[in-house]
């Protein structure tokens, strides 16, 4: 009896401990968001159940305009509060099923599934606006203004699977770049 519930208790450490290093693998600690692991898994789950002829998802990159300059001004940690705002608007435009993720640097994806191009440009044009509208740094006597250019890829319209999808959209977003900043570019 005293050896099951030993075992009982050293299972469940166990578990708790494996998933615990899960949460801690797949999420960055900057913002709180999930990391490029997160996203793997993400588009692994969506690609590899239930997407089929019938499914849409569509993918946005967002990479953030002249965040350099807002590092050089007002210092490294001021830059890492400011990713953690625009998280926090990004993430105000999203429902639950959508996955916003840290891509790495000042880059960030949204991984929406079961949306459509048109329901995705929506989407990104009401984060835009919102990016565009708000201040960030004002916790600490700021007024910083912050924009972003975003590239869309759509499943099965640009890609036939998630690495080419994340490539499309990738391509968008250097598309909107070259093209002025603040801007959304669609596959």
């Amino acid at each position: 009896m005293i050896e099951r519930t030993l075992d009982h208790s050293i299972q469940r450490a166990t578990e708790h401990a494996t998933k615990r290093l899960r949460v801690e693998a797949e999420t960055d600690p900057l913002t709180g968001l999930g990391n490029r692991r997160a996203l793997d898994a993400a588009l692994g789950d969506c690609f590899g159940s239930g997407v089929n002829a019938e499914s849409t998802v569509a993918l946005l990159v967002i990479d953030m305009d002249h965040f350099k300059r807002i590092v050089d001004t007002y210092g490294h940690p001021s830059g890492g509060k400011v990713l953690r705002e625009v998280a926090e608007v990004i993430g105000r435009q999203l429902n639950a099923a959508d996955s916003l993720v840290r891509y790495g640097g000042d880059e960030y994806v949204i991984l929406l599934p079961c949306q459509g191009k048109e329901a995705a440009l929506d989407k990104v044009e009401r984060i835009r606006k919102a990016l565009e509208s708000s201040r960030f740094l004002v916790d600490d006597g700021h007024d910083v203004a912050v924009t972003a250019s975003f590239g869309i890829a759509h499943y099965p319209d640009d890609a036939s699977g998630l690495e080419e999808l994340l490539r499309s959209a990738d391509t968008s977003l250097y598309h909107s770049k070259g093209r002025g900043k603040n801007t959304i570019t669609v596959s």
